[in-house]
């Protein structure tokens, strides 16, 4: 499928070989401000701007107000009780919702509801699809049946695709790789002001013409903020400036533990612990150098598409989808995770490239994410599965709805 260029209707339109009847209810716990959460909104919007049924079931979060406002239906049940009495009435719900918006497949997003989804889809005769975000071998078999017995499983790398036949034992031709895609038109440093920036440096106090190198993520042990801690303070003091930025509802009690980290290796100033941002793009033209010092692999790694896409050079663990992200040398490095002196050390070496190297840089990351994680490309895939779907189970099943 040829990459798309530009954004709206048509750009989807084109993408999907027949426009068929389609109506999509994408099923996912909660949503709040993440990658998967994000998707589902990108993907909703999609189908909208075709015409298509577009409905999200969740418990509700702030993201929901997204989906409302894309076009699409969002439906509040609650998802989150994995118990077999919750179950059989969020099946009922789901089964409910699904024949009230005409709904002819069901896109799995979450492992809560997925027994439920897995039945509502089997009383309907409609094809379910199910992403997978558990790279790192976190979850049971039990918590993951449901979910893998869709018609098809989308990875998000290839890394991704391999966990699932050999850690879960998918048979390959039920999976189909589909890489996250982000907005290379809000994700361009072409559009971001000298203004913005420098509003956003004001907001977050930061001192003139002092190197920034940004970590951008939850406030999860996984990302490895300790990690980063420890690296920036075997760096002398007016080498970097490091920031931490968020997103706005992170647990307190670690929040506390890295503020008590920096303060006990003598941070003081050269360190800032941002939650929430606006200007998320005007953040990364900001930086000096992206980090994202994940300490286990992850399925996928919007962050580092996006800091590409602005231009940065990143710094990322060698592991999970993250080598697939990044060309290690030529848009980034590839670090050991855990590693504070490598992670240190790569911080140095990126603070000084010189304005040649660091322009061919951004020229390559920019043209690297152009071609494999633009999000229109990522919605077009998805849309063509959820026609080939849908078509072949009506060519098995001509009475079915």
């Amino acid at each position: 499928m040829e990459k798309l260029q530009n954004r709206g209707e048509a750009s989807i339109a084109e993408a999907v070989p027949e426009r068929r009847a389609l109506s999509v209810m994408q099923v996912i716990t909660r949503l709040e401000a993440g990658g998967a959460e994000r998707t589902t909104v990108e993907i909703a919007d999609a189908l909208a701007r075709a015409r298509y049924g577009a409905v999200v079931v969740s418990e509700g979060g702030p993201v929901s107000r997204e989906v409302e406002r894309v076009g699409a239906q969002h439906v509040t049940l609650p998802l989150s009780n994995q118990g077999m009495l919750a179950a059989r009435r969020n099946t009922k719900l789901l089964v409910e919702t699904a024949r009230t918006h005409r709904v002819n497949l069901i896109h799995l997003r979450a492992v809560e509801p997925a027994a439920s989804a897995k039945a509502a889809a089997e009383a309907l005769a409609v094809p379910l699809v199910s992403t997978f975000y558990d790279a790192g071998g976190t979850l049971g078999r039990r918590q993951l049946r449901d979910m893998l017995a869709a018609d098809r499983v989308i990875a998000g790398s290839a890394y991704a695709a391999k966990r699932l036949q050999e850690a879960h034992g998918l048979a390959p031709e039920k999976i189909v790789t589909i890489p996250r895609g982000i907005d290379l038109d809000r994700f361009d440093p072409a559009r971001v002001s000298t203004e913005r920036v420098i509003t956003l440096a004001r907001e977050w106090r930061l001192p003139d013409g002092m190197p920034v190198a940004l970590l951008p993520g939850a406030l999860i042990e996984d990302k490895g903020h300790a990690t980063f801690i420890e690296a920036l303070a075997l760096l002398p003091g007016a080498e970097v400036i490091g920031v931490i930025l968020a997103p706005e509802g992170g647990e307190a009690r670690y929040r506390d533990k890295l503020i008590k980290l920096a303060k006990s290796r003598g941070l003081g100033g050269r360190l800032r612990l941002i939650e929430g941002c606006r200007d998320v793009p005007a953040a990364y033209q900001l930086a000096d150098v992206v980090v994202s010092p994940a300490l286990r692999p992850t399925s996928s790694n919007r962050v580092l598409a996006e800091a590409q896409a602005m231009g940065r050079p990143v710094i990322a663990t060698a592991h999970g989808a993250a080598a697939e992200i990044v060309r290690d040398g030529e848009t980034g490095w590839l670090i050991a995770p855990g590693e504070a002196k490598v992670l240190a050390d790569t911080l140095q070496a990126a603070m000084r490239l010189d304005l040649e190297t660091r322009r061919a840089v951004a020229v390559a990351a920019r043209a690297h994410v152009e071609t494999n994680f633009d999000v229109d490309l990522m919605c077009a895939r998805t849309l063509a599965l959820y026609e080939d779907l849908v078509t072949a189970r009506r060519r098995a099943a001509p009475s079915a709805r």
